[in-house]
């Protein structure tokens, strides 16, 4: 666990959360971000040794600038610390769930079967780079891996090698979302492909998508995502389509075959 420094009458509580998260599988990094904050926060204010409405409010109201959004995700977890805190203390203010409404009307991009088929086809295609010699085959494969299965963009970057099993077909995410670790059964076409991808690679590199100087990253992904949809003719707008967008459920899924 990263060490995080709490100084407030908070923080005999606030460590015991912590590390209920831990057991319960997450990682508490991100988590203990908002509670240094609260920390601080309680300090500046009474320092009470529990949770406090007046404690509740000053934090929903400590950052205005925030989208809806982000505001109601802070505000969930502070909450979820204080149903804990309650659960020990039995005094300890839990507020009720935000009341903001997300006020984002984005839609993602559902692409259609003839769109995978195109895009497929091109990231199997792309020319071999002498300053990026495994480009042509890690986007093919990190692009089949996050429309067959669902993954997150930086899940599957931060894959190693010890984390995709090719025998059982079970890849282990680490600290996915929520700071949850993860198992996600792989289809066998998905697996096969994985397993012929491989053996084009040394065995004893660390991650299983490498670059030149470790793994590829997020932008990476974006530009070369960016240039197969224009080799697709598939029009580009502010609002997508975006590499996130193969995550979503659809029935062209059902149809499309990622081999």
């Amino acid at each position: 666990m990263k060490q995080f420094t709490f100084t407030s009458q908070l923080a005999p509580i606030i460590w015991k959360y912590l590390e209920s998260r831990q057991n319960e599988g997450y990682t508490s990094v991100h988590c203990g971000y908002y509670m240094q904050e609260l920390d601080c926060l309680s300090k500046e204010l009474s320092d009470a040794p529990v949770v406090t409405k007046e404690l509740i409010d000053a934090w929903d109201l400590l950052k205005p600038y925030l989208s809806n959004r982000s505001k109601i995700v802070r505000h969930n977890a502070i909450r979820a610390f204080a149903k804990f805190a309650y659960t020990q203390d039995g005094i300890s203010y839990v507020p009720d769930t935000s009341k903001l409404k997300n006020s984002s009307t984005f839609t993602p991009h559902i692409f259609t079967v003839e769109e995978i088929r195109r895009l497929l086809y091109a990231a199997d295609n792309l020319p071999v780079r002498n300053n990026a010699p495994t480009r042509h085959l890690v986007i093919p494969a990190v692009i089949r891996l996050l429309y067959c299965c669902g993954f997150r963009i930086g899940e599957v970057l931060r894959l190693r090698v010890k984390d995709v099993d090719l025998d059982t077909g079970i890849i282990t995410v680490h600290n996915g979302k929520g700071g949850k670790d993860r198992l996600v059964p792989v289809h066998n076409s998905v697996i096969e492909y994985l397993r012929s991808y491989s053996a084009q690679l040394p065995d004893e590199r660390e991650w299983f998508f490498p670059s030149a100087c470790g793994h590829y990253s997020i932008k990476t992904i974006y530009d070369n995502f960016r240039e197969l949809l224009f080799a697709c003719n598939i029009p580009h707008t502010g609002n997508g389509p975006r590499v996130h967008d193969f995550r979503y459920p659809n029935l062209n899924k059902i149809q499309t075959f990622c081999i």
